[in-house]
């Protein structure tokens, strides 16, 4: 028999993403959860997500174009169609980049406790 992995993404998007991930979690229908740490729900939405840590995987979802930059060497996230653009021409500083996706693993840690 297979085994499904089911993964509820964009967690900490927004609150009604979030509480729909709850619910899911609380019926015990989820096998793991990927976290949006860029929105300004996410400090809260984290909280609400600690009681599961031992029940479902819980990971990071690196983000560079929806919500807000979290490092101070980035002054905001990218629009996708310009990170594509920009990407294509070599054109992102890579350590302004670097800087931003480690910022987003301190948040998700600082979040919920655990890496």
């Amino acid at each position: 028999m297979k085994r499904i992995i089911l993964c509820a993404d964009d967690y900490g998007q927004n609150q009604s993403i979030s509480q729909a991930i709850i619910a899911l979690l609380e019926k015990k229908s989820l096998s793991a959860v990927s976290c949006l740490v860029t929105t300004t729900s996410w400090k809260s939405c984290a909280t609400l997500l600690k009681p599961f840590i031992n029940q479902v995987d819980i990971g990071l979802h690196f983000n560079l174009t929806e919500g807000n930059a979290v490092s101070k060497d980035l002054v905001r996230l990218w629009p996708l169609r310009n990170l594509i653009l920009q990407s294509q021409l070599r054109m992102p500083d890579k350590k302004i980049i670097i800087a931003e996706l480690n910022a987003q693993i301190d948040a998700f840690i600082e979040g919920l406790g655990v890496p």
